[in-house]
């Protein structure tokens, strides 16, 4: 089944060929993070493809200032303000995790992790 950003964009819910087409566009955003992190004086905002707490402190962690997601956001809306509420709540609750099992103590602290590249996928 088509995802509805799809469907946006394609012109219809049936013509997953044609967003497939797209599906490898642009530079991924770790990938995107890396190269930017380079550049002094320069706030990142690690955008695209993040869902999750845990998404955040990837994207921290590999160099961004913030971190920017609406997907999940979206498709609580679809349902309640309430269900908004509460994803929100969910996205902190897993970057909380994800700050204990780093000892990181706050956000910032997530920039002086150790991490480790996988490449090759």
């Amino acid at each position: 089944m088509a995802q509805p950003w799809m469907a946006t964009i394609t012109g219809g819910a049936d013509d997953l060929e044609t967003g497939e087409l797209f599906a490898g566009w642009g530079i991924p955003t770790p990938e995107s993070i890396r190269q930017l992190r380079r550049i002094s004086g320069v706030t990142i905002i690690g955008s695209g493809g993040l869902r999750s707490g845990v998404d955040v402190a990837k994207a921290i962690a590999l160099g961004a200032d913030l971190a920017g997601l609406a997907q999940p956001f979206l498709e609580a809306a679809m349902d309640s303000a309430d269900q908004v509420g509460r994803r929100i709540d969910r996205i902190v609750h897993e970057l909380k995790i994800a700050m204990f099992c780093l000892s990181a103590r706050n956000v910032s602290d997530l920039k002086s992790v150790p991490i480790r590249m996988e490449t090759g996928r």
